[in-house]
């Protein structure tokens, strides 16, 4: 199978995790986590930080005369890493909560979580880059534009587009939260017999920005899954609750018929795709394993020197990387933590 050749040649030796690099990604990586997990909890999607961070990276290190475009996608890996954790968490730990199983966040247990699903993350996904990346058959579009952002590094736009959006971005919100002046949201709800009708809209920048890096499918299916939710599921469900109508006026009928009831359908999609996608990854992971045991077992493989672009993490550190890991883990949750019943299946769903 052929494969395309590198932006930068294998057998270039240019600065890649430089201690710039690594102090602004360390940087990038939190802001954007913590952004990221704010609208993950506020819109229920986790929206792209290695776009941002690409183009964040490559305004500041344009002000350094020998920075390389390594250096920049070294950045934006590490914030795509962040994103990952934050959406580990965001998904998972608060469904403790939905549940009753906790009634309030620990710091320690969520760093340990965060921290502990992160590191297995990186390193369960070793194995898996060269069926992955390697794979011609694999479309990756929001790597390709991540790619096509980092080519583009060396020309003097980006940063410009960058600061425009975010004052426009801000200035809106300003109209709407500080001013009051714009609304942010739009509903309509009226009652056909016992049954709700009606739906409602949110509009403010951060929808806007989120919409454009999720892209026209993802969308697409957030939309249809408000209207199954809204306007067929819940003049159905409503039927059967009447009470909710008889102490709250309609919106508000609407709003806690959703929490208490509907709010299950989205919670059972999510968990039906998390499955279905685990499901799939099943033969590709397989294959991968396999092919990394088989660089690893082969003696000759081992007396090759792999070209930097092919090379990766040894076998056994990983397994033994797995290992501390899940010793380290036994050891917390055994000893330290209160809630040590149902946390091995939440770092489960965490990775």
């Amino acid at each position: 199978m052929s494969r395309s050749l590198p932006f930068i040649a294998a057998e270039e030796n240019i600065a890649e995790l430089s201690l710039r690099s690594i102090v602004l990604a360390v940087l990038l990586t939190l802001l954007l986590a913590m952004s990221n997990a704010y609208l993950a909890l506020k819109l229920g999607i986790l929206t792209s930080a290695s776009i941002p961070a690409a183009i964040i990276s490559m305004g500041i290190l344009r002000l350094f005369k020998n920075a390389t475009i390594l250096e920049n996608n070294a950045v934006q890996t590490a914030a795509s890493a962040g994103e990952a954790v934050a959406g580990g968490i965001v998904y998972t730990i608060p469904a403790l909560i939905i549940i009753g199983y906790w009634q309030h966040f620990d710091y320690l247990t969520n760093f340990f979580i965060a921290a502990s699903g992160g590191v297995l993350g990186v390193l369960f996904s070793i194995p898996l880059r060269r069926i992955l990346v390697n794979e011609k058959a694999l479309r990756f579009p929001e790597g390709q534009a991540i790619a096509e952002v980092l080519k583009t590094s060396a020309d003097k736009i980006g940063l410009r587009d960058l600061v425009w959006g975010g004052l426009i971005g801000g200035g809106l919100e300003l109209l709407q939260v500080g001013f009051k002046i714009l609304a942010n949201s739009w509903s309509y709800w009226f009652v056909v017999k016992r049954s709700i009708f009606g739906m409602g809209a949110g509009f403010s920048a951060t929808m806007i920005g989120a919409g454009y890096l999720v892209g026209y499918d993802m969308a697409l299916s957030i939309f249809l899954g408000a209207i199954i939710s809204w306007i067929i599921a819940l003049p159905i469900v409503s039927q059967f609750y009447p009470e909710f109508l008889l102490h709250y006026p309609v919106e508000k009928a609407a709003q806690a018929l959703w929490n208490s009831e509907m709010r299950y359908l989205g919670i059972g999609a999510m968990l039906f795709a998390g499955i279905w996608t685990f499901i799939k990854l099943i033969k590709p992971l397989f294959h991968s394993m396999r092919k990394s045991l088989r660089y690893f077992l082969d003696k000759n493989n081992l007396t090759l020197q792999l070209p930097r672009t092919d090379r990766d993490i040894p076998l056994p550190f990983i397994f033994i990387g797995v290992l501390i890991i899940a010793a380290i883990l036994f050891l917390f949750f055994k000893w330290f933590s209160p809630w040590h019943k149902l946390v091995w299946m939440e770092i489960f769903l965490h990775l």
